[in-house]
């Protein structure tokens, strides 16, 4: 089968390597591949690539996404966000797997305050995968665009306010803005990662949450459902982090 991810910039993505490793650990032939798409070009795209079995969707078209889709999973439809496209009988089924990349991202920690930094797709799938962690943290959005800042806000009943009046002072910080640098006491997870990042004290890397989406992503690709696990996850997440070093 054929697979790819579509964005733009994707010339630093590492989907396909991640992918490819967990194909080879699988023992499976699938072929996965990356190509630049330019918003609003993704309908296009598809067309001209009947091949494709499904596909990994990164910024800046994954509301795009989520608009074509013919159906969407419950997460999809709550953060009208999809970064998972299954082709089948001709119709364009969507997911949204940021969420569980997110949670298992920072699963385990301890946090009681959490800061979301922006206002696009991934800040949407931050914001509601804060909301489902089993200690209820309180979220709080910054970002520049006024107008969805306060549609989010409303959308998930937070409060939220200019980016310029962040000061800090959460035990969890989700920068979803690529190389914005972000003051911060507590946990930092920039979930936009360099190939080449170095991480300070606290911080938590990006690729982590490309790590645990890739997974879910994966399930869906091979089994049409995040819910079912492969028999040996723990080797393949190996794998696929093992791709990366």
């Amino acid at each position: 089968k054929y697979f790819a991810v579509v964005g733009n910039p994707i010339i630093q993505s590492l989907s396909p390597k991640i992918h490819q490793a967990a194909y080879a650990f699988l023992g499976l032939d699938n072929l996965y591949s990356a190509h630049q798409v330019e918003l609003g070009g993704l309908q296009q795209f598809l067309d001209k690539n009947m091949t494709l079995s499904g596909v990994s969707v990164t910024m800046p078209l994954k509301v795009e996404a989520f608009e074509i889709s013919d159906k969407v999973d419950q997460i999809a439809n709550q953060t009208e966000v999809v970064n998972t496209l299954v082709i089948q009988d001709s119709e364009y089924l969507g997911f949204n797997t940021d969420v569980f990349g997110l949670t298992k991202t920072v699963e385990g920690k301890n946090f009681s305050s959490v800061a979301v930094i922006g206002s696009g797709a991934t800040a949407r799938s931050a914001i509601y995968a804060m909301q489902q962690m089993p200690q209820t943290p309180s979220v709080k959005l910054f970002a520049r665009n006024p107008v969805e800042l306060e549609r989010l806000a409303t959308k998930f009943s937070i409060t939220a306010e200019d980016i310029s009046t962040y000061e800090g002072g959460f035990d969890l910080v989700i920068n979803t803005v690529p190389a914005l640098p972000i003051l911060h006491s507590g946990y930092l997870l920039n979930t936009s990662y360099s190939k080449d990042e170095s991480l300070a004290t606290n911080q938590i890397s990006g690729k982590e949450m490309l790590l645990w989406q890739a997974l879910a992503q994966l399930r869906i690709f091979l089994s049409g459902s995040m819910s079912v696990e492969f028999e040996d996850e723990q080797g393949l997440m190996s794998a696929m982090r093992h791709s990366l070093s």
